[in-house]
């Protein structure tokens, strides 16, 4: 090859190599975005974060299985764990969740009208009342979040709530992850593991924190 020709080839490859990279990278970037709007439910839901030690009224923007966005100005480190509670009609006693912080949005003071700072978060545990008000959410809309009727108050207390963590592996893969869920059995956890995980996905261990 002269040394012409060698040059181009030298100045062309940096390209060649890179283009594929920074498409893989944004194929990376819009699967995680798609995985995070899976299931999610926009509503807004008054509630109360705990956020080092003390609490402050805002409001969840988004809720699904696996996590919420809640609104807040004030940056949180992703990895920290907070208290959530949802006020779901003017009567009902607070839902009681915990959390952990895995993102912050901060937003531009020229964009705050437009989009809302906040912090994502991922669940650790939650009550099973949670996950009936993502289903009536999903039937009923916004009149899942007025006060319960009369009636539920006769039902039996709920079940107290353990953390469990949950080892699993992909079914058609090497891949594996360990969650801590929240549960009132191993089987509930298992289950509740399962749900977030999606179907791809077997339990290998379950023991409580």
């Amino acid at each position: 090859m002269s040394n012409d020709r060698r040059r181009e080839a030298d100045r062309r490859q940096p390209d060649d190599v890179a283009a594929p990279v920074e498409r893989r990278s944004g194929e990376r970037r819009r699967r995680a975005g798609e995985r995070r709007g899976m299931d999610r439910t926009r509503k807004r839901v008054p509630c109360e974060v705990q956020i080092d030690g003390s609490w402050q009224r805002t409001f969840v923007l988004d809720l699904s299985p696996g996590g919420l966005f809640v609104q807040t100005g004030k940056a949180v480190d992703p990895g920290t764990d907070v208290g959530i509670r949802l006020h779901i009609g003017s009567e009902a006693a607070p839902m009681e969740l915990r959390a952990t912080v895995a993102r912050n949005r901060r937003v531009p003071a020229n964009l705050a009208g437009v989009e809302a700072p906040g912090i994502g978060v991922r669940i650790r545990s939650a009550p099973n009342a949670y996950y009936d008000l993502l289903a009536r959410l999903a039937t009923e809309g916004s009149s899942a979040l007025a006060a319960p009727r009369a009636e539920s108050a006769s039902k039996a207390p709920a079940k107290p709530m353990f953390e469990f963590r949950v080892r699993a592996k992909q079914t058609s893969g090497s891949r594996s992850r360990t969650i801590v869920v929240g549960a009132d059995s191993p089987e509930a956890a298992e289950a509740r593991a399962l749900r977030e995980l999606g179907s791809k996905w077997k339990v290998l261990s379950v023991e409580r924190v």
